[in-house]
């Protein structure tokens, strides 16, 4: 397989990124306080970024939470909303 193209069910799909200056814009998420996500439940939280993020952004986990974190897409220059399923 390519590193470019997206085998899905047979059909081949063209991915191609492109980042200004040769690389991805980085920033940490970071919640107001500590949070506690009781058993069995979902939360919603604003978040502030550290840097701004001129396009459209995807908010995910390193994978290092004691909770699920889904990934998140947002639109350009907004704080993200990240969601917290403790299961």
């Amino acid at each position: 397989m390519q590193s470019d193209t997206l085998i899905l069910d047979g059909e081949r799909i063209p991915v191609s990124s492109s980042f200004k200056e040769g690389k991805p814009t980085v920033a940490r998420v970071m919640l107001k306080k500590r949070v506690v996500v009781p058993p069995y439940s979902v939360v919603r939280l604003p978040c502030k970024l550290d840097a701004p993020m001129p396009s459209d952004f995807v908010v995910e986990s390193l994978g290092t939470l004691k909770v699920l974190m889904p990934r998140t897409v947002m639109a350009a220059n907004r704080d993200p909303l990240v969601c917290f399923i403790n299961v």
